[in-house]
């Protein structure tokens, strides 16, 4: 039998893209619910306690948008859209991506040195949790497949 470079080639892509997990490829957004609940942890007493505090939290929540994209050619694009204080902030971040069986591995150069950074965490019925820097804090999200 004569295989075509065609095929050869549409072979080998198919078995890259499974190599990266690519069912788990597509949106996933942050859970909201779990991210107001990590927000107020990280506040103390005394500022919880400030009715400001509470309104200043649902703005800036109301205004959140975070989600992480996994594209099937193993790049991924963490985009955090929010307003503070009625100011707006859109930023992205590109990062790479990897699953194996239960296992997501997400990788991302460090800014100053180019140096690679990855970090693997659970990933199980279309959602996985990891600790992210959000607004100067690092906070752990919650990211459900949409």
């Amino acid at each position: 039998m004569k295989t075509t470079p065609a095929a050869f080639l549409s072979v080998l892509a198919l078995s890259l893209l499974a190599s990266c997990g690519a069912g788990a490829a597509g949106t996933y957004a942050v859970d909201e619910a779990e991210l107001r609940k990590a927000m107020m942890t990280g506040l103390t007493d005394e500022e919880r306690s400030k009715p400001e505090t509470a309104k200043l939290m649902d703005e800036m929540l109301n205004g959140m948008d975070i989600t992480f994209d996994l594209q099937a050619d193993g790049t991924a694009t963490l985009r955090v859209k929010m307003v503070v204080a009625g100011q707006r902030s859109d930023d992205s971040k590109q990062r790479t991506w990897k699953l194996d069986g239960e296992r997501l591995t997400i990788t991302r150069k460090l800014d100053k040195t180019l140096k690679e950074e990855g970090r693997t965490v659970d990933y199980k019925d279309g959602s996985f949790t990891m600790e992210e820097e959000v607004r100067g804090r690092q906070v752990m999200l919650t990211f459900k497949k949409r």
